[in-house]
């Protein structure tokens, strides 16, 4: 069987087995029709991904270049507008778009605020002999990838989007919160922090999408990937989840697909110097040889 489904069916199987339904509780979440949205749920859990593993699972198919869109909107593009992301061939964050069409001070808003002191080196014409530094603030991304490039060793490469000063002008708490990012041999690895995690819909689509930021930033700094570590805080299935995805997991598994990535100078191209349309990320990524079960189509509760 395929590692990754193994590793994925497994999670699905303990929270069935072990997991503890909220049926009692007053929850938050709700169906489109009003009713609760009651959830099944395991805490706590770890997994690892090698470097050569690609997190996607085949039971069913998952949405693989909207969920490279929305990683690229709020990584790189880093934009809190919905219409931004529509445009890249995305719709997974209608459901929360706010009034002035944006998800508040979410997800991108975090990354992209000028928050790390940081000093650049400007050297003005071909021939000058001096160097000018700059000090200046940049944002965590770009604080990160100049990191990687000058103190690879640091044990402080952290990127956050839990913003407690800004919780309340969020469309929706972050769920995947914190990432740690730590070079070993040359190697890029990447630890993920998820609070929430919906088992049949967000971690097929989070697992892929940070498989692909890590790529992604480990060719800006010129590493090769290393381990994907992905830690849940809650880790749950909905009850009109259940019975399908049960079934789902009964299903035949195939083999992983290859990625196809872009080269640094074209990431760079799209990251600093034009925002790419929804044909350019579609020219960028491609996986080869993607063999699923279809789509299994489940309730998003809000």
């Amino acid at each position: 069987m395929n590692k990754v489904d193994l590793i994925y069916n497994n999670l699905i199987k303990e929270i069935n087995e072990n997991g503890i339904w909220d049926k009692d509780e007053n929850v938050r979440t709700k169906y489109t029709d009003g009713s609760p949205a009651y959830t099944k749920s395991i805490i706590g859990k770890q997994i690892v991904f090698e470097a050569d593993d690609i997190p996607l699972v085949t039971t069913k198919y998952v949405a693989w270049r909207s969920a490279i869109a929305e990683a690229w909107w709020i990584w790189f593009m880093r934009s809190n507008k919905v219409e931004d992301l529509r445009q890249l061939g995305s719709k997974v964050w209608n459901e929360w778009e706010q009034s002035d069409g944006t998800i508040g001070k979410a997800y991108a808003y975090q990354l992209a605020k000028p928050v790390r002191k940081s000093e650049l080196q400007v050297k003005f014409g071909e021939f000058s002999h001096s160097t000018h530094t700059y000090r200046c603030k940049l944002n965590q991304v770009d604080y990160l990838i100049k990191q990687l490039k000058e103190n690879k060793s640091s044990r402080r490469l952290v990127t956050s989007l839990w913003n407690i000063d800004d919780l309340d002008c969020m469309a929706l708490e972050p769920c995947v919160w914190s990432q740690q990012w730590i070079v070993q041999d040359g190697k890029l690895n990447l630890i993920v922090n998820q609070r929430s995690a919906d088992a049949a819909l967000g971690v097929c689509f989070n697992w892929w999408q940070y498989k692909i930021i890590q790529m992604i930033i480990a060719t800006l700094t010129d590493l090769e990937v290393g381990r994907l570590v992905w830690n849940f805080g809650h880790l749950h299935y909905y009850d009109r989840h259940e019975e399908l995805l049960l079934k789902q997991i009964e299903g035949i598994t195939h083999e992983p697909p290859k990625v196809i990535m872009p080269s640094r100078q074209e990431l760079e191209y799209y990251i600093y110097v034009q925002n790419p349309t929804k044909d350019d990320l579609h020219s960028m990524f491609n996986l080869e040889n993607y063999n699923h079960n279809g789509k299994f189509s489940y309730e998003v509760a809000i």
